[in-house]
């Protein structure tokens, strides 16, 4: 059985370990994720949301949005993060989640959320019912995210460098 409750304090050790599972990205980044401080945040505030999908009354998946205001509907939601752990991707869980809750907060606000068209995720959100805005790009600024960037690219070269070194003994 299928059931989306209202995130709790106690449940954000296993979102925490979902989500990592879930985007196999989030581990280079792990070290700076404040996961406790992001989940609270959603428990907490009223214009946010946060909810955990049970299956058979164990946690599978989680959902976080929030609110954005809005010159037509009062307020429209925007969907930040969707995971599903692994093993419970594919059998309809994700689609569950978020058909029940757009069912919970429908009240005719819009609701928004950022996909890659490249991922099994976009279509996903497409056959719910989201579509796509052509010519609008989401772009983000993270300085934590742009000094990774810049550390990586340094030892990208640093590697390059001693590959090419590699690469000149052997030839001798």
């Amino acid at each position: 059985m299928q059931e989306l409750v209202k995130m709790t304090a106690d449940d954000i050790e296993v979102c925490t370990e979902i989500y990592v599972k879930a985007f196999e990205k989030t581990k280079e980044y792990q070290s700076i994720c404040d996961f406790d401080h992001y989940f609270s945040s959603f428990i907490k505030s009223e214009d946010k949301y946060a909810y955990v999908l049970k299956v058979d009354n164990k946690i599978v998946g989680l959902l976080t949005a929030f609110q954005i205001p809005s010159f037509v509907d009062g307020f429209s939601v925007h969907i930040d993060s969707v995971a599903i752990s692994p093993e419970y991707q594919h059998q309809g869980n994700g689609r569950a989640m978020l058909k029940s809750f757009i069912d919970l907060i429908s009240d005719g606000s819009g609701i928004t959320i950022n996909a890659y068209k490249d991922k099994p995720s976009y279509k996903l959100y497409v056959d719910v019912g989201f579509y796509d805005i052509d010519n609008i790009s989401h772009l983000m600024y993270s300085p934590e995210l742009a000094k990774l960037k810049k550390q990586y690219e340094e030892l990208e070269k640093e590697r390059a460098e001693l590959q090419a070194e590699l690469d000149k003994r052997d030839q001798n």
